[in-house]
């Protein structure tokens, strides 16, 4: 299974100061997102058909959540047929495509034993001793684990 790394513009009712999708509902012929903003969470409504997370979504399987930088919005979708179709059709929206290689789209079992600890306050000489590996090797998986979190969320 291979996947898409697409950017496209957020919807116009998106407001501008948004900084965080929250979530989404579907009910009936309406998506209502839930965006964090400055001022608290708001409410955006759209159609179905006019919302293209939405036609991607039910088009691809979605890997991780969408983003949201500034007036642009960051998904990880798989890469089939439909969804190309959606892509073209919203043309206008899209910014970039990009393929995404699987691996990067998760952490391994050292990642996030490495963030943990990293989190909790570790050194890289302590995670080292810890993990029974070289400073180097302690570093090189935090750094691919930090890009990967960035990527991802």
């Amino acid at each position: 299974m291979r996947f898409l790394r697409v950017v496209f513009k957020t919807c116009p009712r998106v407001p501008k100061d948004a900084v965080a999708h929250l979530g989404f509902k579907i009910n009936g012929s309406k998506i209502y997102h839930l965006v964090e903003t400055p001022r608290g969470v708001d409410y955006v409504t759209a159609n179905c058909e006019e919302c293209v997370f939405y036609r991607l979504a039910t088009r691809g399987y979605v890997v991780g959540r969408l983003v949201i930088r500034g007036s642009k919005a960051v998904i990880h979708v798989e890469d089939n047929w439909a969804v190309r179709k959606v892509l073209s059709e919203y043309g206008w929206q899209v910014l970039s495509v990009k393929p995404v290689k699987k691996v990067s789209l998760y952490l391994t079992e050292r990642q996030w034993k490495v963030l943990e600890a990293a989190a909790n306050g570790h050194s890289l000489t302590s995670m080292a001793e810890r993990f029974g590996v070289s400073k180097v090797a302690v570093y090189k998986t935090l750094k691919t684990a930090l890009r990967k979190v960035v990527e991802i969320f």
